[in-house]
């Protein structure tokens, strides 16, 4: 009997350090092993991710470290994929290789600033057989639209001249729906690394149906109708750029190659495009994230599918991305949303059965999805961009300030600002008070002044200063009816040695309509919120939190806290009932100074208060939004 106990003993502790074996941390991630596959779990809310173990991606501390990296590949047989111009680089291991070794292999050498191991990602819609063939997601009488035929007259150019980039699986551009609205050089494949972005494999109708959306040629008396489609032979519409991240080999699952994404955003932000539709999900990653910073510096509009998983608190990534319009999805049977949720959802639109081109069958089918709303906001940007001179950020302000929010089933964590109307943003440009010019005066030492001159009509100006570094990352700052105003936050610095870049632009406001931002001016400074930025390694932190800026505030505030030592953060947002109303911060932060934005999307004008929750540090601040 105690052999038998013994025995079984051995075999507990066996299956014990196995199953610890197979289920781990590299950097902050974690591993484990499912069905002898690898996944990745993510701390927010995208569930786990297939480890693709043949790809890590590593950005060197500086260029004079590749020869370092040449002597590394040449040592474990890796080829380099690709290498883009933020730094990062793409690497294939050989077969069979083991990338827990490899991974730790590369961190031990201390010569790279970033080292990632890549996964797969996943679509956000799936197939239905389809039950009617008409578009109702463009216009119907009693399920949620977003009134496109309105829309339609009023816009003389309906989307012709804008390119729009579609990341996704390759597009079926011989579909005659797309023939002519395709991008003069089609695009790129980054799973095969050629230019030809069609698809190998008849399962691959994902991209197609989604540029369908976007671009199907309108009033061409065939099959569907696309946002910005055009009109007839008279107008073309918006060009799709077709960039191949997925594929899809089978009719059950596709392969998202996230270490491709952030590359094929570069390449759109580089080929003049004006707008990136990404309706899948993939690992938040350091390279796409300061790809999509890049691209939206570079004044792209970015878009994506906010996911559906009904049980998430907030969008997948790339949506939740602070550059990213993350766009929700509505049902048509119950008008109510599709999936993820959260104080992130910026938009929303119909995602349920929408009917668009597909590359099989008869060409045309339904899909259900985030995958399918976000195109619609795609294309309502491409018949505005094309219509009016706008960047990027005048394109996000009037999607949001004219959605609707007059149905049962709204509120603000689900549908964001409401849901999409064509005609409503249409209607809104038309009507953009002039927009101001301005210049600055910023002798250094002291703090800049804007001036512009007087706009005839308007009631006041309202003025918007960037991110340190992020000339189109723009936060209201304050409103006047002079047309003057001093930064009191930012002292001038040398424009040699200093090491940030603030940009400003100031917009005109009459009545409920304003302008489009100005031109832009800015300044240098070695100076946030007043405080210098010349910190050493051996500076002490303690625990703090801000007071917001601005404060009052409206759209958006900053709030600046400090920790002590590492450990769980909690940030909330509540209102005067208790009531939480948001969550701005549940992870682990490092010592140091940390920042978050605050946007209350459509909560009412009032007081709030948010609190800070770190180890044993506790504390409470007041603001206000004013609408």
């Amino acid at each position: 009997m105690k052999n038998i106990l013994f025995v079984m003993l051995v075999v507990l502790i066996f299956f014990n350090i196995k199953a610890q074996s197979e289920k781990f941390l590299l950097g902050n991630k974690s591993y484990f092993k499912e069905n002898n596959k690898w996944y990745t779990s993510n701390f927010k809310t995208d569930g786990k991710f297939e480890v693709n173990t043949r790809s890590i991606t590593v950005k060197l501390k500086n260029e004079s470290l590749v020869e370092n990296l040449n002597k590394l590949n040449k040592k474990f047989d890796i080829k380099i994929l690709r290498k883009n111009i933020l730094g990062y680089i793409d690497l294939e291991l050989p077969e069979n290789s083991d990338f827990i070794s490899m991974y730790n292999s590369f961190v031990s050498e201390g010569i790279f600033e970033k080292v990632e191991v890549n996964s797969f990602g996943e679509l956000l819609s799936a197939p239905n057989d389809p039950s009617f063939s008409y578009q109702y997601h463009l216009n119907h009488a009693t399920r949620p639209d977003i009134n496109a035929l309105e829309g339609w007259d009023l816009s003389n150019n309906k989307g012709t001249g804008v390119i729009v980039a579609v990341i996704d699986e390759p597009i079926f551009y011989n579909h005659i729906e797309l023939f002519n609205n395709k991008w003069t050089n089609l695009g790129y494949d980054f799973v095969e690394m050629d230019e030809d972005p069609r698809p190998d494999y008849i399962y691959e109708n994902h991209g197609t149906h989604v540029a369908g959306i976007i671009a199907a040629r309108t009033n061409n008396g065939v099959g569907v109708a696309g946002v910005a489609g055009g009109w007839g032979t008279a107008l073309q519409g918006a060009q799709i750029m077709a960039l191949r991240v997925i594929k899809k080999d089978n009719p059950d699952s596709s392969i998202i190659y996230s270490d491709a994404v952030d590359d094929a955003i570069l390449y759109a932000a580089f080929n003049r495009v004006k707008i990136i539709n990404m309706s899948f999900k993939v690992e938040e990653l350091t390279a796409i994230s300061d790809a999509l910073a890049f691209a939206y510096d570079r004044g792209c509009l970015l878009v994506a599918a906010a996911g559906n998983d009904p049980s998430a608190t907030e969008p997948y990534f790339p949506a939740r991305n602070e550059n990213v319009i993350a766009v929700a999805g509505l049902t048509w049977k119950f008008w109510d949303h599709l999936g993820n949720t959260g104080n992130k959802i910026e938009i929303a639109a119909p995602g349920e059965d929408i009917f668009s081109t597909t590359y099989s069958g008869a060409g045309y089918g339904l899909m259900t999805g985030t995958s399918q709303a976000a195109p619609q906001v795609s294309g309502t940007a491409a018949l505005l961009f094309s219509d009016y001179e706008l960047i990027n950020f005048d394109v996000r302000n009037i999607l949001k300030k004219t959605a609707v929010t007059n149905f049962s089933t709204y509120t603000a964590l689900k549908f964001g600002s409401g849901l999409l109307k064509v005609d409503r943003a249409l209607e809104y440009a038309y009507n953009l008070p002039e927009k101001p010019t301005i210049n600055i005066n910023a002798p250094i030492g002291s703090h800049p002044t804007i001036s512009w001159g007087a706009v005839p009509g308007v009631d006041y100006y309202k003025i918007y200063r960037s991110e340190p570094n992020k000339r189109l990352s723009l936060f209201f700052v304050e409103a006047t009816d002079a047309t003057s105003w001093i930064d009191n936050y930012v002292i001038v610095g040398s424009p040699k040695t200093s090491q940030f870049n603030y940009c400003y632009r100031v917009t005109s406001v009459s009545g409920d309509y304003e302008s489009a931002v100005s031109n832009e001016v800015s300044c240098k400074s070695n100076s946030i919120w007043k405080e210098s930025a010349d910190r050493t390694n051996n500076v002490s932190y303690k625990y703090e939190l801000s007071d917001n800026y601005p404060n009052p505030f409206n759209p958006i505030t900053k709030i600046k806290y400090s920790l002590k030592e590492k450990g769980l953060v909690q940030v909330k947002v509540y209102n005067v009932l208790g009531q939480a109303v948001a969550v701005l911060v549940n992870e682990v932060k490092a010592e140091g100074e940390h920042f978050v934005n605050f946007n209350p999307g459509n909560l009412p004008s009032g007081i709030y208060v948010y609190t800070i929750l770190c180890n044993n540090f506790v504390a409470t601040k007041k603001m206000v939004f004013l609408k």
